[in-house]
């Protein structure tokens, strides 16, 4: 991923400065602790010109709550990189993350007392930020803060299905054990290579606002494989990948097989809020079960 130095130079507000720090080389070292980073995390380390760029090309979709900012899209990678397994060998590609504001970034309290005290403290509408969807751990107001429960419970029962009722308050209503619950499924999830990233760099569902057209949602794709996901997939180079989601299969699945070749399997599974019968959800949770089962018998 290479940067537009064109790229117009962004304005300076508190939100953003912590971005830059925290996309600064001696940030991003402590965050992936020593662990060697794909040219991807090197591109983002330098500056925010590249996600701008992104960010300008896909404005041209005119979402109806417009295009998230560049500092929201670098701060969800930087969640995703403290993440990231120091080799991936199952990408779980989904659609995209849920619309965040610059406003927003600076509402997360730190994890120390959870043993992860140098997880990126900035907030954003995603799975890797453990602020989503949890009221105890933001500083201050948030239009909407409701989480993704369904994906915590899809990614739980993958790696324990004692697990799924823990990650998620309707089940589990002390805050103590939900937090280390879903530690617990990101910790294992990466100790076994398993990464999860979207298929579109910003936002394509925002709170409270209808879903956006299937042929919008398409376009959506196609350019964001053009502007960003071929060379996010090939450069991690994973051994195998999940797509949760058939839209996104169907879309972008074929090309995600030419690009790794035959060695490296693509499956799909329908996302978990599917209105969909559950032994089409069973089957997908097997399939990821078995991929799960296979990487680690590699």
């Amino acid at each position: 991923m290479g940067i537009n130095n064109d790229g117009a130079r962004m304005r300076s507000s508190p939100a953003v400065s912590e971005v830059r720090d925290a996309l600064s080389q001696r940030s991003l070292a402590v965050a992936v602790e020593g662990r060697a980073v794909a040219r991807v995390a090197r591109t983002v380390e330098r500056n925010l010109e590249y996600w701008e760029s992104v960010r300008t090309r896909m404005a041209t979709l005119r979402l109806p709550w417009g295009t998230e900012s560049a500092a929201v899209m670098a701060a969800v990678m930087v969640h995703r990189l403290y993440w990231k397994p120091s080799e991936v060998r199952l990408l779980v590609l989904s659609e995209s993350h849920v619309m965040t504001r610059e406003a927003e970034l600076r509402a997360v309290w730190p994890l120390d007392g959870f043993g992860h005290e140098r997880v990126p403290e900035l907030f954003v509408r995603m799975v890797y930020c453990l602020g989503y969807g949890e009221r105890d751990l933001v500083d201050g107001p948030l239009r909407s803060n409701f989480g993704t429960p369904q994906f915590w419970k899809l990614l739980a029962a993958a790696v324990d299905p004692a697990l799924s009722p823990q990650v998620v308050e309707r089940t589990q209503a002390d805050f103590i054990v939900r937090m280390q619950s879903k530690l617990r499924v990101l910790e294992t999830l990466q100790a076994r290579g398993v990464w999860l990233l979207d298929a579109s760099p910003v936002a394509l569902y925002a709170a409270s606002q209808p879903k956006p057209r299937t042929a919008v949602l398409e376009q959506a794709l196609d350019l964001a494989w053009s502007v960003y996901t071929r060379e996010a997939i090939r450069e991690v180079a994973p051994r195998a990948v999940m797509i949760v989601g058939k839209m996104v299969h169907d879309r972008i699945g074929g090309r995600i097989r030419a690009l790794l070749g035959p060695s490296a399997p693509v499956q799909w599974m329908y996302q978990p809020q599917a209105r969909r019968p559950a032994a089409e959800h069973a089957a997908g949770m097997a399939r990821l079960q078995g991929m799960l089962a296979a990487i680690a018998a590699d």
